[in-house]
């Protein structure tokens, strides 16, 4: 009977002596997982703007493109508008066109065309930006 139960302990120590690096692994993971998470996600992006070279991160374009729409989600009307003009490029617009289209120009996902104002607009084009959006959400 105590040759048992030493056999037991034996087997059962072994299987803690496998299992504990995972183990502490795994909850380390865990704890730190935000941290990691920006460390792992933190590809930096080079964009030349304006003549200006600008260093960044997709979640800092990610939020700064939120922070544009004021933290609303596009809609499906303002999701197919910038369908189709990936799909078609420039496209004639409406003064009923531009109350959905202002959010997206605001965020730089669009262009008014001639350049200048959206309300003097007779046409509106996707930005390279707003085409890196929808080629992205079609991924998913």
């Amino acid at each position: 009977m105590a040759t048992k139960l030493i056999e037991i302990s034996t087997i059962l120590r072994g299987y803690s002596d496998l299992l504990s690096w995972p183990l502490v692994a795994l909850i380390a993971v865990f704890v730190y997982r935000k941290a990691l998470n920006r460390l792992f996600s933190a590809d930096k992006i080079k964009l030349a703007i304006a003549g200006v070279e600008v260093q960044t991160t997709i979640p800092v374009i990610q939020a700064s493109i939120t922070e544009s729409l004021h933290g609303r989600k596009l809609d499906d009307q303002q999701w197919r508008w910038l369908r189709k003009l990936r799909e078609e490029g420039r496209t004639p617009v409406t003064e009923q066109d531009k109350r959905i289209l202002r959010p997206l120009r605001d965020a730089a996902l669009l262009r008014a065309y001639p350049e200048g104002y959206l309300a003097a607009a007779t046409h509106v084009e996707i930005t390279s930006l707003g085409r890196m959006l929808v080629d992205a959400s079609e991924r998913k």
